[in-house]
């Protein structure tokens, strides 16, 4: 599967008309004029979109222009040669578009050299667990990490990378016959230039958050969305161990298994939202083999759909970290849970940027000497394969109940419009306490026994 290499950079998409359009999601649409070499490469490109004739092409892709020299598909604002032949008159060859904005073959330009991908290694025989019985409690050695793990996960995520693009007819075309073109179905907001990204909670937008999945409990008339997840293949949701079953404790009668996904949605109580959802039921569910029900080491665990899932501009997964050791400064997190201390769960799905916090600044907030407290449910404190975020000095920012299994996340500089989960929502002290960061599961930890199931 080839790579698909991220464009130069974003560029918001041009209209023949001159104008500007800034992706919304309302009817009213913020435009600002083009300059008129916008405007005629708006015009050329279109009229020059069946002219290719090479396949599926992307930003970067190897390309041969009109003369048959060499070069890279390339946004037009990026390439001066085929700006140059625009004010001649002359149409460049068209690879693709990034919304109306045509991504020419850009001669001299050199494609990328992709890294190499190393081979991938034989996977453990897959192990499923969905026993909520207490075994002895483990030991919190994290999982191995080493050469050559992830080498399956960095495969499929370049193949899901792929599905940002869609080859369809351009939305303006000047004939009934316009060949399909590949088409941009990014909706983040940084990358297509709808708003600025704000640190602090705040609502998602639609299709922000394509792997974003919503975990419920209950009877089908009944349901209640009660945990978060992501979206990692075509079969499988990625959460927490803990919300693979909610059993009953002394005082609290538990909701029972996890029943049910869904996918797509942005606000899970209005049909009114534009979503493109896609629901489906639970037929496996499979936490982690050395998880122990009330002990927060291992908080990971996978649903299996009860098919495969319809990828879109609405829906489609995330990818792995697997590098334990390379870390973002911060991430964001996503989910329904509460927004207020004792609150409701949220209607509309929430987005907010942590910092992430390193585990020697971490492990004092959890020590359970400090603490006794959490002697039952972390007695080694902190571990290596957890993640600790958020800790803001004034409280009010943090992930909350509810938002359990949800990903914390950061979207990829290697791959257009990719997100990567770096860790899955399991416990912290009290919502939005000050000074105090919530505990993430570290992903890459984990991604052995995952691709084991996943992809086995």
């Amino acid at each position: 599967m080839c790579e698909v290499p991220p464009p130069a950079r974003p560029v918001r998409p041009c209209s023949p008309t001159g104008e500007d359009p800034l992706p919304g999601l309302g009817p009213e649409r913020v435009t600002m004029r083009a300059s008129p070499l916008i405007v005629a490469s708006c015009a050329l490109a279109l009229c020059a979109t069946g002219a290719l004739g090479q396949g599926e092409l992307y930003t970067g892709s190897a390309c041969t222009a009109h003369d048959g020299a060499l070069g890279a598909c390339t946004l037009v604002s990026d390439c001066p040669a085929a700006q140059q032949a625009i004010r001649r008159g002359q149409r460049p060859r068209i690879c693709a578009f990034d919304g109306f904005t045509p991504i020419v073959c850009c001669p001299g330009a050199a494609p990328p050299t992709p890294a190499p991908t190393p081979a991938p290694t034989p996977a453990p025989a897959p192990t499923t667990s969905t026993s909520t019985a207490r075994p002895p409690a483990p030991s919190p050695t994290p999982t191995p990490g080493g050469d050559g793990n992830g080498a399956k996960s960095r495969q499929k995520c370049a193949e899901y990378a792929t599905h940002v693009w869609r080859l369809q007819r351009p939305a303006v075309a000047l004939t009934p016959f316009e060949p399909k073109v590949n088409t941009s179905l990014c909706r983040v907001p940084e990358l297509v230039g709808s708003q600025p990204f704000v640190i602090g909670g705040k609502n998602a937008t639609l299709f922000e958050f394509p792997h974003m999945a919503a975990v419920g409990f209950g009877e089908s008339d009944r349901k209640r969305w009660l945990c978060g997840g992501a979206l990692i293949s075509e079969n499988y949701v990625l959460t927490a161990a803990h919300c693979i079953e909610d059993i009953p404790k002394p005082g609290r009668r538990g909701v029972g298994p996890a029943r049910w996904v869904r996918l797509g949605d942005l606000n899970l109580y209005s049909d009114q939202d534009r979503a493109k959802v896609q629901e489906f039921s639970v037929v496996e569910r499979i936490a982690h083999p050395r998880y122990v029900d009330g002990v927060k080491y291992f908080d990971i665990g996978l649903l299996k759909l009860d098919r495969p899932a319809t990828f879109d501009e609405a829906v489609r997964p995330a990818c792995l970290q697997t590098e334990s050791d390379e870390l973002p400064q911060q991430a964001t997190a996503s989910g329904w849970g509460v927004i207020a201390v004792d609150g409701p769960l949220a209607e509309t799905l929430q987005k907010i940027n942590l910092p992430l916090v390193s585990l020697d600044d971490c492990k004092p907030h959890f020590d359970p000497a400090i603490f006794p407290a959490y002697r039952p449910s972390v007695p080694q404190g902190i571990i290596d394969n957890m993640v600790c975020a958020g800790g803001d000095p004034f409280g009010g920012h943090d992930t909350c109940q509810g938002d359990s299994g949800g990903p914390l996340q950061v979207l990829m500089n290697s791959r257009y419009c990719m997100y990567s989960v770096v860790g899955v929502t399991s416990f912290g002290k009290s919502c939005a306490r000050a000074e105090t960061p919530a505990v993430y599961s570290r992903v890459a930890s984990f991604v052995p026994w995952i691709e084991s199931v996943v992809w086995p």
